[in-house]
């Protein structure tokens, strides 16, 4: 099963952490937030492993902005999806939780990037759902997905991951098998090359 949540509760931190201007340590706020939100998430994650499915955790993306008076807070939400990231892979590396997890933060920075690249990515400050940013993801999701089917093949679970993904990308799963396809032929005619 593959999970991505908590967007939206670190923007709801967001409006409680503005509300109260005597919040003195974002630290401590990010970390609550953080405890919080990943409580939530791992409720989640412990069902599926109830249910013998695999899981997969993704991270929370970057949350982005450019307002000055709204620094800070976007330093606290940046802070607390660090910390939950942490606590995700921390999660993913017991194998007995039968999980991976995946860190669509890294793979989608808000900030490092250029603002072509940014209008080209991201839809809004939170969510990467342009065209271009939507497929990226199922790419991500997709070849991630695909080297974790290809490791855990002899695993119990493998046939409900396989159907889990095709069900949940099926609109995007045969253009980029076929993607797959003529990459691993290209890197097959290098290799014969060499």
């Amino acid at each position: 099963m593959i999970f991505l949540g908590g967007t939206n509760d670190l923007g709801g931190g967001l409006h409680t952490y503005e509300r109260h201007n005597d919040l003195d340590d974002s630290d401590e706020f990010a970390a609550k937030v953080a405890d919080a939100v990943f409580a939530a998430l791992k409720q989640l994650y412990v069902t599926a492993k109830e249910n013998n499915a695999h899981c997969v955790c993704l991270s929370i993306f970057e949350h982005g902005g450019d307002d000055p008076q709204k620094k800070t807070v976007y330093s606290y939400i940046n802070r607390a999806r660090a910390l939950i990231a942490e606590k995700q892979k921390d999660y993913c590396s017991n194998p007995e939780n039968n999980a991976s997890f995946f860190d669509l933060g890294k793979e989608f920075p808000y900030f490092g990037i250029d603002e072509e690249s940014r209008k080209e990515l991201w839809g809004d400050r939170i969510h990467p759902v342009s065209e271009n940013g939507e497929d990226r993801k199922k790419r991500f999701i997709f070849k991630s997905s695909q080297r974790l089917l290809n490791e855990k093949q002899s695993q119990k679970g493998y046939e409900q991951i396989a159907s889990l993904i095709l069900k949940h990308f099926r609109s995007t799963v045969l253009p980029l098998l076929k993607i797959a396809e003529v990459e691993k032929k290209e890197d097959d005619e290098k290799n014969a090359q060499k």
